[in-house]
């Protein structure tokens, strides 16, 4: 075949990839956004079910131990994979980078039910944990799956493993389905499609843009959200957010109070590395993470007795509409934040990034008063920025406000982005990030 037929035809051959990534991906997560709901139900009516937590956590710890402590890397895998892959695409020559990027490439197809199942036995049980971080890797192994299954196709058809010509496929290929993969999961956990794209482009690298990855990145997210909502997935909605005009004041409270989330960010994830680092110490997983998740059942019992609720456990969404509606006291970040560790600590699963969403809505929430802007646009505000200081991705959390909470102020919420990513140093919740 010429090349420049192949080349031709490559761009709708990543487009169909791109689309049966986000038919699998959008399926899987129409049915983990399902389970996470029936689970969270469930436990609202049956609060006996927290008591399941210590051995959750140790059944968890114990699986993760027995199929293969890589599979412990979670998001990491991915974010490992993807840049493998960069590396060995700008030093194709160096026969050392080829082989360690062949050889991490492969994100096992099984972390898939592990991860699926342990989130929703976490959720069980009332941890607070979010949903991003596995879906993502429910995501990426799924889309490794594909490129796995369309090797063994064409090999099973042309009888040699690498018959198809290099122009279509590549090593450095498996690679743009993870980046498709996670894009698509991202998205549709938020039904946010743009920021998916985005994600998936910059998650794993956020100063290198995966240009070659846009059309069957877009294309997987967008027809992940489309598949989700046909399902059914039940999408958590907010209250429109109250305009602020843009002038000189309210750019100068927001940058002010934006480099407030920033720190935040920065505790949050040295937070959660020590409660890691002091539990880890006890040297057998499963009694760790039972150990761990004991504590967080007292502190449940506590919580409970004061505010006859459970606010921190599960993903506390109900905290963000809260936050919308009225400014909340300043303690309840730091709440939401200690039971975040704990949960990440006993090995518990499901992600960070709607505990960070949900503590930085209550932040902004709570300082509201205090620079005079409505709850509502300060909790959008605190949720986008601390997010961005902790993942180091400013633009996907923009987009992320604008789709996720419906932004009517554009610029206010850049503002807020950029500056908690600016001033939240180095430290984020991806530690293999190239950056």
């Amino acid at each position: 075949m010429k090349p420049e037929l192949g080349k031709r035809l490559l761009a709708p051959l990543w487009l169909l990839r791109g689309a049966v990534t986000g038919l699998c991906t959008g399926g899987a997560i129409a049915l983990f956004l399902f389970m996470i709901g029936f689970v969270t139900r469930l436990r609202i009516q049956n609060p006996w079910l927290f008591l399941l937590l210590p051995g959750i956590a140790a059944l968890t710890a114990w699986t993760y131990g027995k199929i293969g402590k890589a599979l412990d890397k979670g998001t990491t895998l991915t974010i490992d994979a993807i840049n493998d892959m960069i590396v060995s695409a700008v030093n194709p020559s160096l026969e050392l980078v080829e082989k360690e990027a062949k050889n991490r490439h492969r994100v096992p197809f099984r972390l898939a039910p592990v991860v699926f199942i342990s989130t929703i036995g976490a959720h069980l049980a009332g941890a607070s944990a979010g949903k991003e971080g596995a879906g993502v890797q429910i995501g990426s192994a799924i889309a490794g799956g594909i490129s796995r299954f369309e090797r063994y196709l064409v090999g099973l058809f042309t009888k040699k493993r690498h018959a198809m010509p290099s122009t279509f496929y590549t090593d450095n290929d498996t690679g743009l389905y993870l980046i498709c993969g996670a894009g698509a999961a991202f998205g549709s956990l938020f039904n946010a499609p743009i920021a998916g794209t985005l994600f998936g482009m910059q998650v794993a690298s956020p100063r290198i843009n995966r240009l070659e990855a846009l059309a069957p990145c877009l294309t997987a997210s967008f027809v992940a959200c489309w598949i989700s909502t046909i399902l059914g997935s039940d999408y958590h909605s907010f209250i429109p957010v109250v305009d602020v005009a843009l002038s000189f004041g309210s750019v100068i409270k927001v940058l002010i109070v934006s480099v407030g989330f920033g720190l935040f960010s920065q505790l949050f994830c040295h937070t959660t590395a020590l409660t890691k680092k002091l539990v880890g110490k006890i040297k057998t997983w499963e009694v760790k993470a039972a150990v761990a998740a004991t504590v967080l059942l007292v502190l449940t019992v506590i919580e409970y007795l004061i505010f006859h609720d459970t606010p921190f456990n599960g993903l506390g969404l109900d905290l963000v509409d809260k936050a919308y509606a009225e400014s909340l006291r300043w303690w309840f970040p730091f709440g939401k934040l200690l039971f975040t560790a704990l949960t990440l600590a006993a090995s518990l699963r499901g992600g960070e990034v709607v505990p960070l969403i949900v503590c930085g809505a209550t932040l902004g929430s709570a300082v509201a008063p205090l620079v005079a802007l409505p709850p509502s646009m300060m909790a959008m505000c605190g949720a986008m920025a601390t997010l961005a200081g902790a993942t180091k991705l400013p633009v996907v959390c923009f987009m992320l406000g604008l789709e996720f909470f419906g932004s009517m102020n554009p610029a206010l919420l850049f503002l807020s982005c950029s500056v908690g990513y600016l001033t939240s140093g180095a430290k984020g919740i991806y530690e293999k990030q190239l950056r």
